[in-house]
């Protein structure tokens, strides 16, 4: 008895360490593995930059001056968990909306939209999609015709 004790004493330190280390190198990998993203404040853990923002107001002032400030047409400016990425050069910014625009057309899926909505699925709070078009199609042709005003 005493030398399972023993045993698994001395192989819990090594099982921990295993662990932990299979732990790290998934971290490591994950990081590696996100995209670049362009320059900007560097933030704070949790928060981002979002102390910042609501201390300089208004707040496109100042991302215009951290744009000038840093040479840059596009930035990166993180507020909680969301990047948020700022474009200055119209040129970026028709490649943004005219080449991307599927990338950057849905929404996210938020708790809180399916705690207010209770379900429900709302024009607003859909994300792109099948369910969305049929949705802004039935909107457009019923709800604001011009015929159902009359």
């Amino acid at each position: 008895m005493e030398i399972k004790t023993i045993i698994f004493i001395e192989i819990l330190p090594f099982l921990a360490f295993v662990f932990a280390t299979i732990i790290f190198y998934k971290q490591l990998c994950l990081k590696r593995a996100a995209p670049p993203l362009p320059p900007g404040p560097r933030g704070y853990p949790i928060l981002g930059s979002l102390l910042e923002m609501l201390k300089n107001k208004p707040t496109f002032r100042w991302i215009e001056k951290l744009m000038q400030d840093m040479n840059t047409e596009i930035a990166c400016i993180r507020l909680g968990n969301t990047h948020v990425i700022p474009v200055n050069s119209p040129e970026l910014a028709r490649e943004f909306l005219k080449k991307h625009d599927v990338d950057f057309a849905s929404r996210p899926e938020l708790m809180s939209a399916r705690l207010t909505s209770t379900g429900v699925l709302m024009l607003v709070l859909t994300p792109m999609g099948d369910q969305w078009r049929k949705m802004r199609r039935v909107l457009v042709s019923e709800v604001l015709s011009p015929a159902m005003h009359e």
